[in-house]
C-alpha cells in the first residue's frame, strides 16, 4: 500500500444543541451494532478511515469496526494501531490502518460499529440525507442486520481515505445547509 492518502469522503460534524430544536438528537448506541454507508468520491486499493469524537465528552470506545463494499459482501476488520477495539479520547479523531478493499469512484462503503459499553454519539450529522442502521448486539460482520432500526443521521466517520493520488477538477461550494444538500431526496447525494 502507498504512502499516498487522500480524501474520498469528508463529513464536518457538530455537536448537539438545544438551539438546533428542529434537529433529530443523537441516538444512544449502547450494546448496538451502527451500519451506515458513504460515498466515495474517489476509489484505490486500500482504505483508512478517520473516525471522530470531537464533541464528546468522554472516550468513545468502539468494540470492532468492520467495512464492505455497497454489494455487502465480506466484512473486513478495521483495525487501528493493530488492535480492533478502538478508544478515541473526547475532542480527538483516530485513524485506522490501512484495509485492502479496492473500491472505484461513485463506490458506497459500508461502515459497521458494535459499541459494547456506553454508546455516546455526540459527533454526528443530524441530517445525513442517507440511511443508516442500528441493531442489538454485535452484528459488525453479519450481511443483514437483525432487529434493526433506520436513522437519517451519520455519526462518527469523518473522513475516508484511499490510497491513489487525487486527480481531476475539485469543486469548492461554501454556504450552509442547503448548500450541503439538506431537504433533497435521501439515498441520492444531490
Amino acid at each position: 500500500m502507498t504512502g499516498i492518502w487522500t480524501t474520498a469522503h469528508l463529513a464536518a460534524f457538530a455537536a448537539e444543541d438545544a438551539a438546533f430544536y428542529w434537529a433529530p438528537p443523537p441516538l444512544d448506541h449502547s450494546g448496538r451494532t451502527v451500519r451506515q454507508a458513504v460515498r466515495l468520491r474517489r476509489g484505490g486499493t486500500a482504505i483508512r478511515l478517520v473516525l471522530s469524537n470531537e464533541y464528546g465528552d468522554g472516550a468513545l470506545v468502539l468494540d470492532e469496526v468492520t467495512v464492505s463494499s455497497s454489494d455487502g459482501g465480506t466484512f473486513l476488520p478495521v483495525p487501528r494501531a493493530g488492535r480492533l477495539r478502538w478508544e478515541i479520547p473526547a475532542g480527538e479523531t483516530a485513524t485506522s490502518d490501512p484495509v485492502p478493499v479496492a473500491l472505484v469512484g461513485g463506490d458506497e462503503l459500508l461502515v459497521s460499529c458494535f459499541v459494547a459499553g456506553p454508546g455516546p454519539s455526540a459527533s454526528y450529522l443530524h441530517s445525513a440525507q442517507r440511511t443508516g442502521a442500528t441493531a442489538p448486539g454485535n452484528q459488525a460482520g453479519e450481511r443483514e442486520l437483525r432487529g434493526a432500526e433506520q436513522f437519517r443521521s451519520l455519526y462518527w466517520i469523518a473522513r475516508v481515505l484511499v490510497d491513489a493520488p487525487a486527480s481531476g477538477p475539485v469543486v469548492v461550494a461554501f454556504g450552509d445547509s442547503i448548500t450541503r444538500g439538506d431537504k433533497t431526496t435521501p439515498e441520492r447525494d444531490r
